[in-house]
Formats: structure tokens, C-alpha cells, sequence
């Protein structure tokens, strides 16, 4: 098995975050808007500030548990500001978070992981 800083931190993020709402009572249809949200738009920098903001939004309203829905926003507007002078890697790294923490979501996971390697580990300790 790798080391963890062999691994792209946007799978350690994803897996974190998608077993985080899963574990605290997000419904999935939010998790689908929210990919929604940020594919909404042509222009990725004005996607991802509509993102954060639906984030936001659904925090509000009790759609998002406050804790995990301050992290996704965290980890996406550290995505904004890393990629924000390359238009197709903001898309592409944000997409990427989007589509992987989605399927963490989908996944299933019984607790919050807080890694890749936690998550493989997880998976062995299932069979």
C-alpha cells in the first residue's frame, strides 16, 4: 500500500467528507444538488461561488449538519482560490472532489473515514 502522500489529497478530502455526511444525516438528493449546483453554470469560478453558497444555504435550513457542510466549503473554496487562475483545473479538480465524495456518500460507510488508506482499510475489514 502507497503512503498517503502518494495519494491525491482531493480522494483523502472526498472520502472524508462523503462518509462525514453520510454519518450526519445528509439526505442524498442534497448531495446530487449540490454536484447540480456547481454544474449549473459554463463559468467553473462563478460555479464554485454559487456552490459554497448552496452549501451554505442548506446548512441553514438544516440540510447539512453545520460541521461537516463547514468543511465541504472549506476544502472547495481551498480548491477555488488553488485553481482560480486556471479556469479547466478549477473545473476539473472540483468536479473530480464532487463526483469522488458523492460516491463516499454512495458507498454506504457505517462510520466517518478519514483518509484513502482508512477507506481501503475499512473495505478489508468488511469481507
Amino acid at each position: 500500500m502507497g503512503s498517503p502522500e502518494k495519494i491525491d489529497p482531493i480522494y483523502n478530502w472526498a472520502i472524508q467528507i462523503g462518509s462525514m455526511l453520510r454519518n450526519r444525516g445528509t439526505d442524498k438528493s442534497t448531495i446530487a444538488n449540490i454536484l447540480s449546483q456547481f454544474q449549473s453554470l459554463s463559468d467553473p469560478r462563478e460555479a464554485a461561488l454559487l456552490t459554497m453558497m448552496y452549501i451554505r444555504r442548506q446548512i441553514g435550513r438544516g440540510e447539512i449538519n453545520k460541521y461537516a457542510g463547514s468543511n465541504l466549503i472549506q476544502i472547495l473554496n481551498k480548491l477555488y482560490n488553488d485553481y482560480y487562475n486556471d479556469a479547466e483545473k478549477l473545473r476539473t479538480n472540483i468536479l473530480k472532489f464532487l463526483v469522488l465524495m458523492k460516491w463516499a456518500y454512495e458507498s454506504e460507510l457505517r462510520r466517518e473515514i478519514k483518509d484513502f488508506n482508512e477507506f481501503i482499510e475499512y473495505i478489508a475489514k468488511e469481507r
